[in-house]
């Protein structure tokens, strides 16, 4: 889990041209959680560890 207050906003992207709708990224960096990350999209970050 992660608190919000926890949570900093390190970009944000407007893409345009990835597919049929533009799309926002919204992207936050933490250095505060509890449990173990889990990745769930293995088949999308295969080289990740």
């Amino acid at each position: 889990m992660i608190d919000t207050r926890d949570l900093a906003h390190v970009h944000t992207v407007h893409v345009n041209d990835s597919g049929p709708e533009p799309r926002l990224g919204i992207f936050f960096t933490t250095r505060s959680w509890t449990g173990t990350p889990v990745n769930r999209e293995p088949e999308k970050c295969r080289d990740l560890g």
